[in-house]
């Protein structure tokens, strides 16, 4: 049968999902199909009674999609070659009360008029000098965790890092029908339909999160059965047998590197339940680095459990149809069975939210010192406002049938209208 080839774009590489600069459009496209009567030499003749047909079609293409952005703790900021961790470049205004300077103590045992994003240590409420906090300070599990952090890039924003996507979508479609007729009064037809489509998703199925992370790879094959036999019972009696089967499963699993082996020390990090399939770290809301802990940076860190969804359906149905004068009367009747398994993707792994409060410091013992802390600086320390984990990721299983019969009658006024 004829061919149809169609190819353009540029050079593309399935295994990268992000790069610095634009990428270049590739799509591939080509396919065939074949039919007539089915023939093996020698052994089976079907010319005049059995036929066949058969097509495929194949499509790729990689796309560059448009530029991302993502807010990013600079090197200073991120303890980067085993130095401490320089928070300076956060701080804020000085802090007064009723006109007079707020007065602290910081770690050196200075007293300094504290700032805004001040970041106090949790164990005798001192300012931290200079807002750099040491590294033995900081926890061990968010310094693992900051392995997933790329630096930032941006000429303009010290914490700004861009990027531009690559997506992937190949999809293939197979199809084969035979038609054969054993004689006058019967006739058999069937088809299979066979289609997979296989996409690359750089930050997930949601689109959020940081490159080379979130990353997810997504199958969707997909299948259909379709069998018919029709029997002429007499010169007005028609009768058709049907069974139909489809089938379809969505599988999106994680591929970046969202997984604790892939940061040493994350594994440090407890959990409340057992049960975490794919050993994905927690997930980081809330971290920022503006005033009061704003300009949210770690926001989803981690990734998804993945998600399985199958589903198929089976079906049978039987139609006579029989002419009586003026009348065409049709009855019959089908079943059906339907059954689909679908995860929650539930937040197994657990989720982690920081806020300023936790760092913040504190005058006459007790009473919060307004604009001081920083979320960042929570997260550094290891001082979460909150944690949320499920305890399984829920599967759920249905299954429903459905019946149904019927009876028509056609009538016409003339037989031959």
């Amino acid at each position: 049968g004829p061919g149809r080839p169609g190819r353009r774009g540029g050079p593309g590489n399935r295994r990268v999902l992000y790069r610095s600069k634009l990428t270049a459009r590739r799509r591939d496209q080509f396919g065939f199909q074949a039919d007539g009567p089915f023939l093996i030499p020698g052994l089976y003749d079907g010319r005049n009674k059995t036929f066949f047909f058969f097509s495929e079609e194949v499509r790729r293409i990689i796309r560059g999609q448009a530029d991302a952005a993502a807010t990013v703790p600079t090197a200073a900021q991120r303890g980067l070659n085993g130095g401490p961790f320089d928070l300076s470049s956060l701080l804020g205004a000085p802090i007064t009360s009723g006109g007079a300077p707020v007065l602290v103590t910081d770690t050196n045992g200075n007293t300094i008029q504290v700032r805004q994003n001040q970041v106090f240590r949790p164990s005798d409420n001192r300012a931290y000098a200079g807002n750099i906090i040491p590294r033995s300070d900081v926890d061990p599990r968010s310094i693992a965790l900051l392995g997933a952090v790329p630096l930032p890039n941006s000429p303009t924003n010290p914490n700004g890092f861009t990027f531009s996507q690559v997506g992937i979508q190949n999809t293939r479609q197979e199809t084969i029908r035979i038609d054969h007729i054993f004689n006058d009064k019967h006739s058999l037809f069937g088809r299979y339909t066979h289609d997979l489509s296989e996409t690359a998703e750089p930050l997930g199925l949601f689109g959020v999160g940081l490159p080379g992370v979130q990353n997810s790879e997504t199958r969707v094959p997909g299948q259909v059965v379709a069998i018919s036999h029709t029997a002429l019972l007499s010169p007005t009696m028609v009768n058709e047998a049907t069974f139909n089967f489809s089938s379809n499963l969505i599988a999106s699993e994680v591929v970046g590197r969202s997984r604790r082996s892939d940061y040493p020390g994350a594994s440090a990090i407890t959990e409340i339940f057992p049960e975490n399939n794919n050993d994905v770290v927690p997930r980081i809301n809330g971290v920022g680095f503006g005033l009061g802990g704003s300009g949210s940076t770690l926001t989803l860190l981690g990734a998804t459990q993945g998600f399985g969804i199958a589903y198929k359906n089976y079906l049978v149905r039987d139609v006579v149809t029989w002419t009586k004068g003026n009348h065409t009367l049709k009855f019959g009747g089908e079943m059906s069975f339907e059954k689909k398994g679908e995860n929650g993707s539930n937040n197994t792994q657990g989720t982690f939210t920081f806020s300023a409060t936790q760092s913040q410091g504190f005058s006459s013992g007790t009473t919060a010192i307004g604009t001081t802390g920083l979320s960042f600086g929570s997260f550094l320390l290891g001082r979460a406002s909150t944690y949320d984990e499920a305890e399984r990721d829920v599967v759920l299983n249905l299954r429903f049938g459905r019946r149904e019969f019927f009876a028509q009658d056609t009538w016409k006024v003339r037989s031959n209208l």
